[in-house]
């Protein structure tokens, strides 16, 4: 419905959106959000897709308006984590330093949120100078939600991948027993 509205162009600054249609850019996190609760679901991979579907559209998003985190990173979710050194042996000083920036991360998003949980109820419906700046954080705190949401995506995909390869326990452990 958004897209059908055209609230959004590529071609505009973040500065060009009103206030009123900034908590718009949120749909797609949102509804990555609403698609992650699926439970029940026979094919995972499917909704999993999705989600990710939804999520990099936020991103995507964010990132032609320019919204970035102050690392800079969005669109750098889909990154494979390169953790082993040539040889399969793990490399610790790129673990080191992926440890330090999450723990980094975590830090500014601890920030973030009790500063949007301030902004929260001190803002006034309709007071555009309140409100932009409040949706504008809450975009930023979703960004880094979608970030590692895309990473935890990736993740199970690879579990759901090697558990699809692996052969049936029961089948396995039936044949087994009556060879003896």
């Amino acid at each position: 419905m958004v897209n059908e509205l055209a609230l959004f162009s590529d071609n505009e600054d973040i500065s060009e959106i009103s206030t009123a249609s900034l908590r718009y850019l949120l749909l797609p996190c949102l509804l990555g959000m609403l698609e992650s609760k699926r439970v029940g679901v026979e094919n995972r991979v499917d909704v999993l897709g999705k989600e990710r579907a939804y999520l990099m559209d936020f991103l995507r998003r964010c990132d032609n308006y320019g919204i970035r985190l102050s690392d800079g990173s969005v669109l750098d979710a889909d990154e494979k984590s390169g953790n082993l050194a040539s040889g399969g042996m793990p490399d610790l000083g790129r673990l080191a330093l992926d440890r330090q920036t999450k723990i980094e991360r975590y830090r500014k998003a601890k920030e973030r949120k009790e500063l949007l949980e301030r902004m929260k109820e001190e803002r006034v419906s309709g007071d555009e100078d309140a409100e932009r700046p409040y949706y504008l954080l809450r975009i930023e705190d979703e960004i880094e939600w979608a970030i590692d949401e895309i990473r935890s995506i990736g993740q199970e995909m690879v579990l759901l991948e090697h558990r699809k390869r692996m052969p049936d326990e029961k089948c396995g452990s039936e044949t087994g027993s009556g060879e003896k």
